[in-house]
Protein backbone atom coordinates (compact mmCIF):
# COMPACT_ATOMS: atom_id res chain seq x y z
CA UNK A 1 0.00 0.00 0.00
CA UNK A 2 2.73 2.52 0.98
CA UNK A 3 4.73 1.65 -2.50
CA UNK A 4 1.41 2.08 -4.07
CA UNK A 5 0.61 5.63 -3.05
CA UNK A 6 4.57 6.75 -3.54
CA UNK A 7 4.47 5.71 -6.88
CA UNK A 8 0.56 7.63 -7.16
CA UNK A 9 2.83 10.69 -5.30
CA UNK A 10 5.51 10.56 -8.05
CA UNK A 11 3.17 10.37 -11.06
CA UNK A 12 1.34 13.40 -9.62
CA UNK A 13 4.90 15.57 -9.27
CA UNK A 14 5.32 14.41 -13.11
CA UNK A 15 2.20 15.70 -13.75
CA UNK A 16 2.25 18.93 -12.22
CA UNK A 17 5.37 19.81 -13.68
CA UNK A 18 4.19 21.02 -17.20
CA UNK A 19 1.87 22.98 -15.25
CA UNK A 20 4.23 24.53 -13.48
CA UNK A 21 6.43 25.66 -16.70
CA UNK A 22 3.77 27.36 -17.89
CA UNK A 23 2.20 28.51 -15.32
CA UNK A 24 5.94 30.45 -14.16
CA UNK A 25 6.26 31.21 -18.16
CA UNK A 26 2.95 33.69 -17.58
CA UNK A 27 3.93 34.73 -14.26
CA UNK A 28 6.84 36.37 -15.87
CA UNK A 29 4.63 38.37 -18.13
CA UNK A 30 1.64 39.40 -15.22
CA UNK A 31 4.04 40.04 -12.39
CA UNK A 32 4.24 43.62 -13.09
CA UNK A 33 0.80 44.20 -12.76
CA UNK A 34 -0.93 45.54 -9.67
CA UNK A 35 -2.23 43.65 -6.78
CA UNK A 36 -5.72 45.82 -7.42
CA UNK A 37 -5.71 45.32 -11.21
CA UNK A 38 -5.16 41.72 -10.42
CA UNK A 39 -8.02 41.55 -7.34
CA UNK A 40 -10.25 43.35 -9.89
CA UNK A 41 -9.76 40.74 -12.61
CA UNK A 42 -10.33 38.01 -10.41
CA UNK A 43 -13.26 39.50 -8.75
CA UNK A 44 -15.22 40.08 -12.10
CA UNK A 45 -14.23 36.67 -13.29
CA UNK A 46 -15.91 35.27 -10.34
CA UNK A 47 -19.12 36.89 -10.84
CA UNK A 48 -18.85 36.42 -14.27
CA UNK A 49 -18.68 32.53 -13.66
CA UNK A 50 -21.69 32.98 -11.39
CA UNK A 51 -23.80 35.02 -13.65
CA UNK A 52 -23.25 32.95 -17.13
CA UNK A 53 -25.31 30.35 -15.95
CA UNK A 54 -27.85 31.94 -14.54
CA UNK A 55 -28.15 33.82 -17.62
CA UNK A 56 -27.68 30.58 -19.79
CA UNK A 57 -30.41 28.84 -18.52
CA UNK A 58 -33.02 31.65 -18.63
CA UNK A 59 -32.36 31.49 -22.73
CA UNK A 60 -30.46 35.27 -22.53
CA UNK A 61 -27.20 33.43 -24.19
CA UNK A 62 -29.51 30.75 -26.35
CA UNK A 63 -29.41 32.71 -29.65
CA UNK A 64 -25.81 34.05 -28.86
CA UNK A 65 -23.75 31.14 -27.68
CA UNK A 66 -25.99 27.42 -28.57
CA UNK A 67 -23.27 25.39 -28.95
CA UNK A 68 -21.79 23.61 -25.99
CA UNK A 69 -18.47 23.88 -26.91
CA UNK A 70 -18.46 27.30 -26.96
CA UNK A 71 -19.92 27.62 -23.66
CA UNK A 72 -17.24 25.09 -21.89
CA UNK A 73 -14.48 27.56 -24.13
CA UNK A 74 -16.38 30.85 -21.98
CA UNK A 75 -15.70 28.92 -18.77
CA UNK A 76 -12.21 27.99 -19.79
CA UNK A 77 -11.17 31.43 -20.59
CA UNK A 78 -12.30 32.66 -17.10
CA UNK A 79 -11.02 30.17 -15.24
CA UNK A 80 -7.92 30.54 -16.77
CA UNK A 81 -7.83 34.14 -16.06
CA UNK A 82 -7.96 32.98 -12.21
CA UNK A 83 -5.26 31.10 -12.64
CA UNK A 84 -3.00 33.63 -14.12
CA UNK A 85 -3.75 36.84 -12.74
CA UNK A 86 -4.41 34.76 -9.20
CA UNK A 87 -0.56 34.19 -9.15
CA UNK A 88 1.60 36.42 -6.57
CA UNK A 89 4.63 34.12 -6.91
CA UNK A 90 6.17 31.82 -9.06
CA UNK A 91 4.20 28.33 -9.03
CA UNK A 92 5.66 25.01 -6.49
CA UNK A 93 4.51 21.64 -6.71
CA UNK A 94 1.83 20.82 -4.04
CA UNK A 95 0.73 17.71 -2.54
CA UNK A 96 -2.32 16.17 -3.86
CA UNK A 97 -4.33 13.80 -2.38
CA UNK A 98 -3.49 10.71 -4.46
CA UNK A 99 -6.86 8.80 -4.37
CA UNK A 100 -8.54 11.81 -5.09
CA UNK A 101 -6.17 12.91 -8.01
CA UNK A 102 -6.31 9.31 -9.39
CA UNK A 103 -10.18 9.30 -9.52
CA UNK A 104 -10.50 12.96 -11.20
CA UNK A 105 -8.25 11.76 -13.51
CA UNK A 106 -9.18 8.56 -14.46
CA UNK A 107 -12.96 10.34 -15.03
CA UNK A 108 -11.63 12.99 -17.50
CA UNK A 109 -9.81 10.18 -19.49
CA UNK A 110 -12.83 7.71 -19.63
CA UNK A 111 -14.81 10.65 -21.28
CA UNK A 112 -12.11 10.76 -23.76
CA UNK A 113 -11.38 7.09 -24.36
CA UNK A 114 -16.08 6.80 -24.69
CA UNK A 115 -15.42 9.85 -27.81
CA UNK A 116 -12.99 7.93 -29.50
CA UNK A 117 -15.05 4.90 -29.03
CA UNK A 118 -18.51 6.68 -30.13
CA UNK A 119 -20.42 10.14 -30.37
CA UNK A 120 -20.91 11.59 -27.49
CA UNK A 121 -23.20 14.92 -26.70
CA UNK A 122 -22.56 18.04 -27.61
CA UNK A 123 -19.81 19.72 -24.96
CA UNK A 124 -18.39 16.17 -23.14
CA UNK A 125 -15.31 16.69 -24.97
CA UNK A 126 -14.32 19.84 -24.29
CA UNK A 127 -15.80 19.49 -20.70
CA UNK A 128 -12.76 16.47 -20.80
CA UNK A 129 -9.87 18.83 -21.60
CA UNK A 130 -11.10 21.06 -19.54
CA UNK A 131 -10.81 18.96 -16.54
CA UNK A 132 -7.51 17.75 -18.21
CA UNK A 133 -5.98 20.85 -18.69
CA UNK A 134 -7.09 24.28 -17.44
CA UNK A 135 -8.64 23.09 -14.02
CA UNK A 136 -5.25 21.02 -12.46
CA UNK A 137 -3.61 24.78 -14.00
CA UNK A 138 -6.00 26.65 -11.67
CA UNK A 139 -5.95 24.49 -8.62
CA UNK A 140 -2.07 24.43 -8.15
CA UNK A 141 -2.29 28.54 -8.15
CA UNK A 142 -4.85 28.38 -5.76
CA UNK A 143 -2.97 25.57 -4.15
CA UNK A 144 0.14 27.74 -3.93
CA UNK A 145 -1.89 30.86 -3.05
CA UNK A 146 -3.49 28.93 0.25
CA UNK A 147 -6.37 31.55 0.40
CA UNK A 148 -9.51 29.94 -0.59
CA UNK A 149 -11.01 32.02 1.90
CA UNK A 150 -10.50 35.04 -0.32
CA UNK A 151 -12.30 33.28 -3.44
CA UNK A 152 -15.00 31.97 -1.49
CA UNK A 153 -15.63 35.35 -0.43
CA UNK A 154 -15.73 36.43 -4.50
CA UNK A 155 -18.11 33.51 -4.88
CA UNK A 156 -20.27 33.69 -2.72
CA UNK A 157 -20.97 37.49 -2.96
CA UNK A 158 -21.65 36.69 -6.94
CA UNK A 159 -24.19 34.47 -6.22
CA UNK A 160 -25.82 36.66 -3.61
CA UNK A 161 -25.79 39.64 -5.99
CA UNK A 162 -26.73 37.69 -8.91
CA UNK A 163 -30.06 35.72 -6.93
CA UNK A 164 -31.26 39.44 -5.89
CA UNK A 165 -31.02 40.23 -9.44
CA UNK A 166 -32.42 37.33 -10.41
CA UNK A 167 -35.67 37.55 -8.02
CA UNK A 168 -36.34 40.91 -9.23
CA UNK A 169 -36.26 40.02 -13.11
CA UNK A 170 -38.84 36.91 -12.47
CA UNK A 171 -41.18 39.33 -10.35
CA UNK A 172 -40.50 42.09 -13.40
CA UNK A 173 -41.38 39.67 -16.58
CA UNK A 174 -42.74 36.45 -15.10
CA UNK A 175 -44.55 37.07 -11.92
CA UNK A 176 -46.08 33.69 -10.15
CA UNK A 177 -49.35 32.30 -11.43
CA UNK A 178 -49.67 28.63 -10.88
CA UNK A 179 -52.06 28.74 -13.73
CA UNK A 180 -49.30 29.28 -16.12
CA UNK A 181 -46.52 27.06 -14.99
CA UNK A 182 -45.97 23.11 -14.20
CA UNK A 183 -48.53 21.96 -12.74
CA UNK A 184 -48.24 24.58 -10.61
CA UNK A 185 -44.68 25.00 -10.14
CA UNK A 186 -42.95 28.25 -10.85
CA UNK A 187 -39.92 28.53 -13.69
CA UNK A 188 -39.13 32.21 -13.04
CA UNK A 189 -36.86 33.46 -15.98
CA UNK A 190 -35.61 30.12 -16.49
CA UNK A 191 -37.36 27.34 -18.81
CA UNK A 192 -37.79 24.71 -16.09
CA UNK A 193 -38.42 24.76 -12.72
CA UNK A 194 -35.61 22.59 -11.81
CA UNK A 195 -33.29 24.83 -13.40
CA UNK A 196 -34.64 27.65 -10.99
CA UNK A 197 -34.29 25.18 -8.12
CA UNK A 198 -30.56 24.39 -9.37
CA UNK A 199 -29.76 28.26 -9.44
CA UNK A 200 -31.35 29.29 -6.43
CA UNK A 201 -29.63 26.14 -4.58
CA UNK A 202 -26.31 28.03 -4.96
CA UNK A 203 -27.67 31.57 -4.03
CA UNK A 204 -28.77 29.73 -0.89
CA UNK A 205 -25.34 28.51 -0.47
CA UNK A 206 -23.78 31.54 -1.22
CA UNK A 207 -26.05 33.70 1.53
CA UNK A 208 -25.10 31.04 4.62
CA UNK A 209 -21.23 31.46 4.15
CA UNK A 210 -21.95 35.26 3.77
CA UNK A 211 -23.88 35.68 7.23
CA UNK A 212 -20.98 35.35 9.05
CA UNK A 213 -19.57 38.60 7.71
CA UNK A 214 -21.04 41.56 9.74
CA UNK A 215 -20.72 43.86 6.57
CA UNK A 216 -22.62 41.55 4.37
CA UNK A 217 -25.02 40.05 6.56
CA UNK A 218 -27.91 41.78 5.67
CA UNK A 219 -27.73 41.56 2.16
CA UNK A 220 -27.13 37.83 2.41
CA UNK A 221 -30.35 37.60 4.62
CA UNK A 222 -32.34 39.01 1.95
CA UNK A 223 -31.05 36.94 -0.21
CA UNK A 224 -31.27 33.77 1.50
CA UNK A 225 -35.18 34.65 1.94
CA UNK A 226 -35.58 34.96 -1.14
CA UNK A 227 -33.92 31.54 -2.39
CA UNK A 228 -35.96 29.90 -0.08
CA UNK A 229 -38.71 31.25 -1.31
CA UNK A 230 -37.85 30.57 -5.44
CA UNK A 231 -37.17 26.82 -3.66
CA UNK A 232 -40.30 26.74 -2.64
CA UNK A 233 -42.19 27.74 -5.47
CA UNK A 234 -40.18 25.52 -8.14
CA UNK A 235 -40.85 22.45 -6.11
CA UNK A 236 -37.48 21.15 -7.14
CA UNK A 237 -36.80 17.87 -5.03
CA UNK A 238 -33.15 17.67 -6.23
CA UNK A 239 -32.59 21.28 -5.04
CA UNK A 240 -34.28 20.81 -1.85
CA UNK A 241 -32.72 18.14 -0.87
CA UNK A 242 -29.33 19.51 -1.88
CA UNK A 243 -30.06 23.17 -0.11
CA UNK A 244 -31.01 20.92 3.39
CA UNK A 245 -27.88 18.97 2.90
CA UNK A 246 -25.91 22.14 2.62
CA UNK A 247 -27.47 23.43 5.59
CA UNK A 248 -26.40 20.45 7.85
CA UNK A 249 -23.05 21.20 6.63
CA UNK A 250 -23.54 24.33 7.67
CA UNK A 251 -24.66 23.59 11.19
CA UNK A 252 -21.95 21.24 11.87
CA UNK A 253 -19.00 24.02 10.86
CA UNK A 254 -20.89 26.23 12.78
CA UNK A 255 -21.01 24.26 15.73
CA UNK A 256 -17.08 23.11 15.27
CA UNK A 257 -16.06 26.52 15.25
CA UNK A 258 -14.47 28.71 18.82
CA UNK A 259 -17.15 30.30 20.76
CA UNK A 260 -15.48 33.75 19.40
CA UNK A 261 -16.26 32.85 15.62
CA UNK A 262 -19.55 32.23 16.01
CA UNK A 263 -22.58 34.29 15.23
CA UNK A 264 -23.63 36.16 18.93
CA UNK A 265 -27.05 34.34 19.45
CA UNK A 266 -28.92 37.99 19.57
CA UNK A 267 -27.77 38.16 15.56
CA UNK A 268 -28.40 34.64 15.04
CA UNK A 269 -31.97 34.98 16.25
CA UNK A 270 -32.31 38.40 14.48
CA UNK A 271 -31.02 36.59 11.29
CA UNK A 272 -33.46 33.52 11.04
CA UNK A 273 -36.36 35.76 12.12
CA UNK A 274 -36.06 38.12 9.28
CA UNK A 275 -35.29 35.05 6.67
CA UNK A 276 -38.57 33.70 7.67
CA UNK A 277 -40.13 36.57 6.86
CA UNK A 278 -38.45 37.67 3.81
CA UNK A 279 -39.33 34.16 2.26
CA UNK A 280 -42.79 34.67 3.22
CA UNK A 281 -42.84 38.28 1.80
CA UNK A 282 -40.73 37.17 -1.10
CA UNK A 283 -43.70 34.60 -1.85
CA UNK A 284 -46.44 36.96 -1.34
CA UNK A 285 -44.80 39.57 -3.73
CA UNK A 286 -44.16 37.11 -6.16
CA UNK A 287 -47.88 35.95 -6.04
CA UNK A 288 -49.22 39.78 -5.97
CA UNK A 289 -48.63 41.12 -9.57
CA UNK A 290 -51.32 38.22 -10.99
CA UNK A 291 -53.38 37.84 -8.43
CA UNK A 292 -53.99 41.68 -7.29
CA UNK A 293 -53.31 44.17 -10.50
CA UNK A 294 -53.62 42.04 -13.05
CA UNK A 295 -50.24 41.77 -14.12
CA UNK A 296 -48.58 38.47 -16.50
CA UNK A 297 -45.17 40.31 -16.64
CA UNK A 298 -43.62 42.00 -19.77
CA UNK A 299 -44.95 40.39 -22.92
CA UNK A 300 -42.50 41.00 -25.41
CA UNK A 301 -39.58 39.63 -23.41
CA UNK A 302 -41.53 36.65 -22.60
CA UNK A 303 -41.96 35.92 -26.63
CA UNK A 304 -38.40 36.51 -26.96
CA UNK A 305 -37.70 33.84 -24.73
CA UNK A 306 -39.50 31.45 -26.18
CA UNK A 307 -38.64 31.97 -29.75
CA UNK A 308 -37.03 29.04 -29.74
CA UNK A 309 -39.02 26.57 -28.65
CA UNK A 310 -43.14 27.52 -28.94
CA UNK A 311 -44.96 25.15 -30.73
CA UNK A 312 -49.09 25.58 -31.99
CA UNK A 313 -51.46 23.69 -30.93
CA UNK A 314 -51.27 21.81 -34.19
CA UNK A 315 -48.32 20.47 -33.16
CA UNK A 316 -47.02 17.70 -31.15
CA UNK A 317 -45.32 17.18 -27.45
CA UNK A 318 -41.90 15.55 -27.42
CA UNK A 319 -43.46 12.40 -26.02
CA UNK A 320 -46.38 12.97 -29.40
CA UNK A 321 -49.12 13.70 -28.00
CA UNK A 322 -51.36 16.08 -29.61
CA UNK A 323 -51.81 19.17 -27.48
CA UNK A 324 -55.27 20.03 -28.88
CA UNK A 325 -56.43 16.57 -27.18
CA UNK A 326 -57.55 17.79 -24.09
CA UNK A 327 -58.30 14.37 -23.16
CA UNK A 328 -54.14 13.15 -23.35
CA UNK A 329 -53.21 16.71 -22.59
CA UNK A 330 -50.09 16.81 -20.61
CA UNK A 331 -50.85 18.53 -17.12
CA UNK A 332 -46.92 19.63 -16.97
CA UNK A 333 -47.66 21.93 -20.11
CA UNK A 334 -45.91 25.08 -19.64
CA UNK A 335 -47.23 28.17 -20.56
CA UNK A 336 -44.08 29.06 -22.57
CA UNK A 337 -44.76 25.99 -24.66
CA UNK A 338 -48.08 26.79 -26.22
CA UNK A 339 -49.21 30.23 -27.91
CA UNK A 340 -50.39 32.09 -24.82
CA UNK A 341 -54.01 32.46 -26.13
CA UNK A 342 -54.62 28.63 -26.83
CA UNK A 343 -52.93 27.35 -23.40
CA UNK A 344 -55.86 29.31 -20.99
CA UNK A 345 -58.50 27.10 -22.82
CA UNK A 346 -56.29 24.06 -22.65
CA UNK A 347 -55.85 24.50 -19.24
CA UNK A 348 -58.90 25.10 -18.09
CA UNK A 349 -60.13 22.27 -19.43
CA UNK A 350 -57.15 19.74 -18.54
CA UNK A 351 -57.13 21.16 -15.13
CA UNK A 352 -60.00 22.61 -13.31
CA UNK A 353 -58.65 22.93 -10.01
CA UNK A 354 -56.14 25.48 -10.13
CA UNK A 355 -52.68 23.90 -8.82
CA UNK A 356 -50.66 24.95 -6.03
CA UNK A 357 -47.02 25.04 -4.50
CA UNK A 358 -47.86 21.87 -2.45
CA UNK A 359 -49.95 19.89 -5.37
CA UNK A 360 -46.91 17.54 -6.41
CA UNK A 361 -46.21 16.58 -2.47
CA UNK A 362 -50.00 16.19 -2.07
CA UNK A 363 -50.89 13.84 -4.85
CA UNK A 364 -48.41 11.21 -5.46
CA UNK A 365 -48.53 8.20 -3.22
CA UNK A 366 -45.56 6.36 -4.27
CA UNK A 367 -42.48 6.80 -4.61
CA UNK A 368 -41.85 6.45 -8.19
CA UNK A 369 -44.65 8.80 -8.34
CA UNK A 370 -43.07 11.38 -6.32
CA UNK A 371 -40.51 11.28 -8.76
CA UNK A 372 -42.17 11.55 -11.88
CA UNK A 373 -41.02 7.99 -12.76
CA UNK A 374 -37.29 8.45 -12.54
CA UNK A 375 -37.07 5.61 -10.40
CA UNK A 376 -37.98 3.37 -13.33
CA UNK A 377 -35.87 5.30 -15.43
CA UNK A 378 -33.26 5.02 -13.46
CA UNK A 379 -33.22 1.44 -12.98
CA UNK A 380 -33.36 0.91 -16.95
CA UNK A 381 -30.24 3.34 -16.93
CA UNK A 382 -28.21 1.64 -14.25
CA UNK A 383 -29.20 -2.10 -16.17
CA UNK A 384 -28.23 -0.65 -19.71
CA UNK A 385 -24.73 1.10 -18.70
CA UNK A 386 -21.75 -0.51 -19.96
CA UNK A 387 -18.09 -0.34 -19.80
CA UNK A 388 -17.48 2.28 -22.11
CA UNK A 389 -21.03 3.79 -22.47
CA UNK A 390 -23.08 4.38 -25.65
CA UNK A 391 -24.02 6.44 -28.39
CA UNK A 392 -27.57 8.09 -26.59
CA UNK A 393 -29.09 9.54 -30.10
CA UNK A 394 -28.67 5.36 -31.19
CA UNK A 395 -29.33 4.09 -27.58
CA UNK A 396 -32.01 6.50 -25.78
CA UNK A 397 -33.61 5.18 -22.80
CA UNK A 398 -36.52 3.64 -23.40
CA UNK A 399 -38.69 3.45 -20.43
CA UNK A 400 -42.72 2.43 -20.68
CA UNK A 401 -42.51 2.80 -24.70
CA UNK A 402 -41.20 6.45 -24.02
CA UNK A 403 -37.67 7.24 -25.24
CA UNK A 404 -35.28 10.17 -23.95
CA UNK A 405 -32.07 10.88 -24.84
CA UNK A 406 -31.34 11.78 -21.16
CA UNK A 407 -31.62 10.27 -17.90
CA UNK A 408 -32.26 13.23 -15.69
CA UNK A 409 -29.37 12.55 -13.74
CA UNK A 410 -26.20 14.18 -14.18
CA UNK A 411 -24.12 10.78 -13.00
CA UNK A 412 -26.07 8.41 -14.49
CA UNK A 413 -25.92 10.88 -17.82
CA UNK A 414 -21.84 10.23 -17.52
CA UNK A 415 -22.27 6.22 -16.44
CA UNK A 416 -24.53 5.58 -19.45
CA UNK A 417 -22.74 7.55 -21.57
CA UNK A 418 -19.05 7.60 -20.97
CA UNK A 419 -19.15 3.52 -18.92
CA UNK A 420 -18.61 2.42 -15.75
CA UNK A 421 -15.53 4.57 -15.12
CA UNK A 422 -16.66 7.67 -15.35
CA UNK A 423 -20.13 6.79 -13.51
Amino acid sequence: MTRNRKLIENIIYVLQIPYIAVLNFFFQLTKGVGEKVKNAIIGICCFALVIYPALNYSDFLSDIIDDYNYKMLLISVLVIFLALFGMKEKVKHVAWKPMFTVVYYLFAISILVARYHHSLANGYTMFALFLLIVLPAYTLVWNNRNDYRQLFDWLAFAMVVVGLGFYVGSLIVWPYAPYFFFDGRYTGLTTNPNLLGMIFACVLVGACYLLYRSKHMIISVISLGMAVSMLYLSESRTAMLASVLAIIAEIICYLRKREADRIPGKRAVFAIGLTVLITVGSVIALSAPVKYFSYYGIEQIKQNFDSGNKFTLEECDENGIKIGDTSKVNLEMSYRTADYKDVFEIDRVANADTPSALNRWQKNTDINAFGSGRVALYKWVIQHTTLWGVDREKNPVDVYGIKYTGTHNTVLDYAYQCGWFSG
